[in-house]
């Protein structure tokens, strides 16, 4: 039985990221600079490029939360969106998942933005370190009040810097993982009063998209001068099954289970195309 890498990465984000927070300590000539990054269910969704499947209409509408939750459950598969046009947005992001993780214990470099953007990325800062095969990993952090998210994520090949030059650079000397104390402190200061209802997704799957509300997908994305990521208008687009679409179509409202994950606005947005 073939592998779902959608599934995969899921998992894999469950076991080792969702709801974990960690402290980096970085450092310049003698100047420390602390951040906390906290790592929610809703990044997954953006982390790993859905936002980019921008012809299947049911996927761009959905909950972030409740799609995340419904790949664990073996409700939505990759089989679901491997239709889509722009899918080589999402694949490199799906198989080199892992390096998340490894950029974090990497401890190599933190490049703090000097204009709150790294070449079309809307982040504060930006984790960097070679990963094998000659490639880069990228792990971006976008502040959000005390703490900041992870607001974008890709591996590009390792003679790609445009991203690094628009930084400045801190050496990491420490990154730690924060206690379940700590955790909790934050929470009963993020408790909601309600939560987040699932979006209604229209019964035509691939129609029209309209900007959804979710600041996380606005539509500022500047034009790539990747050919297979900029296909010919007047291609068909593709079809997801009738399954597929009534999946994604009735997500349920997901209860709170981690209040960070409700009413936080997704301030910053990942504008690129690779």
């Amino acid at each position: 039985m073939k592998k779902d890498i959608l599934y995969e990465a899921a998992c894999f984000y469950r076991d080792n990221l969702e709801n974990k927070r960690f402290r980096i300590t970085a450092g310049k000539k003698g100047v420390l600079s602390q951040i906390d990054v906290v790592f929610l269910a809703e990044n997954f969704y953006h982390l790993m490029g859905m936002h980019k499947l921008k012809d299947l209409s049911a996927v761009v509408k959905a909950n972030r939360t409740a799609f995340y939750i419904n790949v664990l459950n073996g409700e939505v598969k990759y089989t679901d969106i491997c239709d889509s046009r722009y899918k080589s947005n999402t694949i490199s992001r799906l198989k080199n998942h892992k390096e998340m993780l490894n950029i974090l214990k990497s401890k190599e470099v933190l490049l703090k933005s000097l204009h709150g953007c790294f070449s079309g990325v809307n982040a504060d800062y930006l984790m960097t370190v070679q990963i094998p095969t000659s490639k880069r990993g990228h792990l971006f952090f976008a502040k959000r009040d005390a703490v900041s998210m992870p607001c974008s994520f890709f591996v590009l090949p390792d003679n790609i810097d445009k991203y690094i030059k628009d930084g400045t650079s801190l050496k990491v000397l420490n990154v730690e993982e924060i206690t379940n104390e700590a955790r909790e402190e934050l929470k009963s200061k993020n408790t909601p009063s309600t939560s987040t209802p699932a979006a209604k997704v229209p019964a035509t799957v691939g129609a029209a998209v309209s900007q959804p509300t979710d600041a996380a997908s606005a539509s500022s994305t500047p034009q790539s001068n990747n050919a297979d990521l900029q296909p010919n208008p007047t291609t068909a687009q593709p079809a997801v099954s009738a399954a597929a679409s009534s999946m994604f179509g009735n997500m349920p409202t997901v209860q709170a289970q981690n209040p960070q994950s409700i009413h936080t606005k997704q301030k910053k947005n990942d504008n690129i195309s690779e």
